[in-house]
């Protein structure tokens, strides 16, 4: 999942830490295309190793760069490609969004733009059931990446005994208690998925799928159900239908967080304003980070107290110590909700529940 990707990079902290990000595709002209900018980027990665470092070491960094290279398989990428090296580890992720073309040589990996894509995508699961088969894909908004490990996709006749000669029923009674046995397996798999990635649900089938899927399992995750069969072909189509349900779903959760955050901050147990939420961020209290989506702050440090103020132009200011407070909240396993602009002008455009 991207969240564990993510906070896999944030472990890492060792110099020289190499970020290569750039936006790819799926037909055979744009992946062409996609290579000599990777090879471009490569080159901007070496100009700015001899920088920093010598060029025995240089050459070291690019030959872990160009193993992890050759490894890349250009027919199965996303809408995005992020390679990762450092002295210790090497990591490649597929993203479901589009991502900027760079080339960072830093001491740690390059993760603020995957943060604010994160938190402002929905991430979900798509479940469409069928007999042949069952397939099952990660959804980002309307990105959706077809789940193909952990038994993923599943075909009935692999999980059921077919011969109805050994069970006494008549073959109708036979064939939809296979098929309610086929959920039930699907359902358990899914679980075992599931454990350690808690998102909302949604269900696709026929009209009789949903029905059976409903009577033999006991979902409280699902979100919403999509009527009709899908294949690779209408994968579009099925992205839509799946969008307009985690929109309704997102505006929802807004609503309930932002009515828990009043709630909580009538109790004390909730906070507003920026200067206040830095310094609970950096406490680990922040469960859930409530904030305007255009809200921007500059700021400079006096020891650790930050001061706002209207441009930054030294190395040691801040364009934004938003953004810095969402990717602090987001590696102590907080949650952050963005709203429309105005939406939190009672509480300073930002606020916190708080986890104590």
């Amino acid at each position: 999942m991207l969240k564990n990707h993510i906070l896999e990079l944030q472990k890492e902290q060792s110099f020289p830490s190499i970020t290569i990000m750039l936006p790819t595709h799926r037909n055979f002209l744009e992946t062409e295309k996609d290579k000599i900018f990777l090879k471009n980027l490569v080159k901007e990665c070496e100009e700015k190793l001899l920088l920093k470092i010598n060029k025995k070491e240089t050459e070291y960094f690019l030959e872990k760069i160009k193993n992890v290279i050759s490894n890349i398989d250009y027919h199965h990428l996303h809408a995005g490609l992020g390679i990762f090296v450092n002295r210790n580890k090497e990591f490649t992720f597929t993203f479901p969004f589009d991502v900027p073309k760079l080339a960072v040589v830093d001491d740690t990996f390059e993760t603020k733009f995957l943060i604010k894509r994160f938190n402002r995508n929905v991430q979900y699961w798509l479940l469409s059931v069928a007999e042949k088969p069952t397939r099952l894909y990660e959804g980002y908004d309307t990105n959706l990446i077809e789940m193909t490990h952990s038994g993923f996709p599943i075909d009935i006749d692999e999980v059921i005994d077919q011969h109805p000669d050994r069970i006494k029923h008549t073959y109708e009674n036979f064939q939809t208690e296979k098929f309610r046995q086929f959920v039930r397996y699907v359902d358990s798999r899914f679980n075992e998925l599931k454990k350690n990635n808690n998102l909302p649900v949604i269900v696709v089938g026929g009209t009789k799928t949903l029905s059976t899927f409903q009577e033999v399992t006991d979902r409280k995750d699902v979100i919403g159900t999509i009527v009709g069969s899908f294949n690779k072909a209408n994968q579009m189509q099925l992205a839509k239908s799946a969008f307009h349900i985690v929109s309704e779903h997102r505006k929802k959760v807004r609503d309930e967080v932002l009515n828990k955050f009043k709630a909580e901050f009538n109790k004390g147990k909730a906070s507003m304003g920026l200067l206040e939420i830095w310094m609970l961020a950096n406490q680990g209290r922040i469960k859930t980070l409530l904030v305007e989506e255009n809200y921007h702050q500059p700021a400079k440090f006096k020891e650790n107290t930050p001061i706002f103020i209207n441009k930054s132009e030294g190395p040691y200011e801040l364009d934004d110590i938003v953004d810095e407070l969402i990717e602090i909240v987001f590696i102590k396993n907080g949650n952050v909700v963005f709203y429309e602009d105005n939406l939190l002008k009672d509480f300073q455009r930002i606020g916190a529940i708080l986890r104590y």
